[in-house]
């Protein structure tokens, strides 16, 4: 009874998700390069939106006892060579995890290709081939700071809020003046999930829902909320061993978030079946399975590192987000120049 309702909690969470992503068109790698190519920082704008309601509200939930926060770890070459590999990764597949999965579905059959390839490299790393190689880099590279995983306040010996207060209150700032540009079209529920939504908007919501899973999936038995690289290592192994075994909190909210994204864009006539051509399909396949092994390797894909990591402080969040951007930004100038 409790693994039905642990796969049911993440069932809806994934769902709410993928309404959400699709809605704001929410990917890191078209986000990162529009700030770089085309000087548009809407995405960016959404992420900051983002990660400043879950700085203070993952920190809430921790004083008020309801979550324990646990940082990633830091695994400083690991980090560095995992984060790049998935910002190159993201570039070649034409979507970070996020954007693949709402993307798979709106009926895009490169993105599930994608998807695909990132649970072919993430089991990979894990598990086989390129396990040996993980763990060495990991184990030889593993920082801590009496005995914890190393965070901006646990290195500095300050309070979280010390940092949470006046990042919120810049950022608010900078957020309200850039409000006027884009407001909100419609207030009906139902017209709202047919039409685009502003980077505000689409910030908030990410925000609330990376909020509102931290414990849930703590209580599902998880320490991260939103991690999607374990999900799809294991609908994929479900696949190839035939095992429901492998069905857990991660793999139902990856496929809440596919089903999510499928009803928000039928909602809004925007669902299609697209096959690129083969050229493409292989482009894709072969960028996700650089982005699962970057993930893995990392300690985290785009969502665990970024979305996750950063609000928390995490050192080696931030240092495999912040090689994961510089991945992203090479690959693009090397492609597209």
């Amino acid at each position: 009874m409790v693994v039905i309702a642990n796969i049911f909690s993440g069932l809806v969470i994934g769902f709410v998700l993928g309404i959400v992503l699709q809605r704001g068109s929410f990917c890191f790698n078209s986000g990162f390069q529009d700030t770089l190519r085309l000087k548009d920082y809407t995405i960016v704008k959404a992420l900051g939106v983002a990660l400043v309601i879950e700085m203070v509200g993952f920190q809430l939930l921790s004083d008020v006892k309801l979550v324990k926060l646990y940082p990633r770890g830091l695994y400083w070459g690991a980090n560095m060579l995992g984060g790049f590999m998935f910002g190159v990764g993201m570039v070649i597949a034409g979507g970070c995890i996020l954007g693949s999965t709402y993307r798979t579905g709106e009926g895009m059959v490169g993105s599930a290709l994608a998807v695909l390839g990132i649970g072919i490299g993430g089991a990979a790393t894990l598990n086989y081939t390129l396990a040996p190689m993980k763990d060495m880099l990991q184990s030889m590279t593993k920082v801590q700071v009496n005995g914890l995983s190393p965070t901006i306040p646990i290195t500095l010996g300050v309070s979280p809020w010390f940092l949470i207060l006046p990042i919120s209150a810049a950022f608010l700032f900078l957020a309200q003046r850039s409000y006027r540009d884009e407001k909100l079209e419609t207030r009906d529920p139902i017209a709202l999930l047919r039409s685009s939504w502003p980077w505000w908007l689409s910030g908030i919501t990410i925000g609330a829902v990376g909020v509102i899973s931290y414990p849930v999936a703590e209580a599902a038995g998880r320490s991260t909320p939103l991690a999607m690289t374990g999900g799809y290592i294991g609908l994929l192994a479900i696949l190839v061993y035939r095992n429901w075994g492998f069905l857990g909190w991660e793999q139902a909210m990856v496929f809440g978030a596919i089903v999510g994204a499928a009803l928000a864009a039928l909602l809004a006539r925007e669902w299609r079946m697209s096959v690129p051509p083969a050229r493409m399909l292989g482009q894709s396949l072969l960028g996700g399975l650089v982005m699962g092994v970057g993930a893995v390797l990392g300690d985290g894909c785009n969502i665990t590192t970024i979305l996750i990591g950063v609000p928390l402080f995490s050192l080696g969040g931030i240092l495999a987000g912040t090689f994961t951007i510089f991945g992203c930004w090479t690959a693009a100038y090397l492609m597209f120049g």
